[in-house]
């Protein structure tokens, strides 16, 4: 279930992340797609193909290692905006309308296959983990007492047969949020996951004290103090 979730969370922002980057780069992109566009018809078709090849090799990388991804993650306002700039600029030019939605369409699925492809590149440690708090999060600067809390492993590359769950075993320290002049966000348990603020996002580290691990050791960032992780994604899900 939690995995499910998490997954879900990391699509939509990915698809969010790519949208934004075509809006933020419309201009480069435009020029881009213009110049070929205003090429031959075998030189567009030439290009079509190149893009799709390059997009099917990814998409078949993906896969194999087991990231989803959203084929219709092109928002339709975003991608209309594109074309009516593209066909404005091409003036008397024939070339279809279709083919330049196909080119767009190509070039955004290029750039989103790239986001979820830099999230293997970027996460070589390969573990996904985190925690759970039951007790309302309602204070700074101090411990939340919740006997329900509970540390979770989904990928462990290979250390750990499947997801696993980690009960409390000192509900007192459940969870802690820093207060603004610390150097950490937050942390569950006495450290067992400490996760610091982006400036020093490369000193956060896990620590096996406050949950039962079960005889498994680093069972969550694969390392312990004195070694450190540096998260790549911090994902928040407010369970109703």
């Amino acid at each position: 279930m939690i995995e499910k979730i998490m997954e879900e969370h990391e699509l939509r922002i990915c698809d969010l992340e790519t949208k934004l980057e075509m809006v933020l780069t419309k201009n480069k992109t435009i020029q881009e797609i213009s110049k070929v566009i205003h090429g031959s018809e075998e030189d567009i078709h030439e290009e079509l193909r190149r893009i799709k090849e390059e997009n099917e090799r990814t998409s078949k990388e993906l896969k194999d290692h087991e990231i989803e991804i959203d084929n219709n993650a092109l928002d339709i306002e975003v991608q209309g905006y594109l074309i009516e700039k593209i066909m404005k600029k091409m003036d008397n030019n024939t070339t279809n309308k279709e083919i330049v939605k196909e080119m767009i369409q190509e070039e955004f699925k290029k750039k989103y296959l790239q986001k979820r492809k830099d999230e293997i590149e970027k996460n070589s440690d390969g573990n996904k983990f985190g925690g759970y708090v039951n007790a309302k999060i309602d204070k700074f600067d101090d411990y939340i007492n919740d006997s329900k809390s509970f540390l979770f492993s989904i990928e462990s590359k290979g250390r750990i047969q499947g997801m696993n769950k980690f009960d409390i075993k000192q509900p007192q320290y459940a969870f802690y949020v820093g207060k603004q002049s610390d150097d950490y966000l937050f942390e569950f348990g006495v450290g067992d996951i400490r996760v610091y603020k982006e400036n020093n996002k490369t000193k956060s580290s896990c620590i096996q004290y406050s949950f039962e691990y079960k005889g498994i050791e680093d069972a969550l960032c694969g390392k312990q103090l004195p070694e450190h992780f540096t998260p790549q994604r911090i994902i928040v899900i407010e369970m109703k």
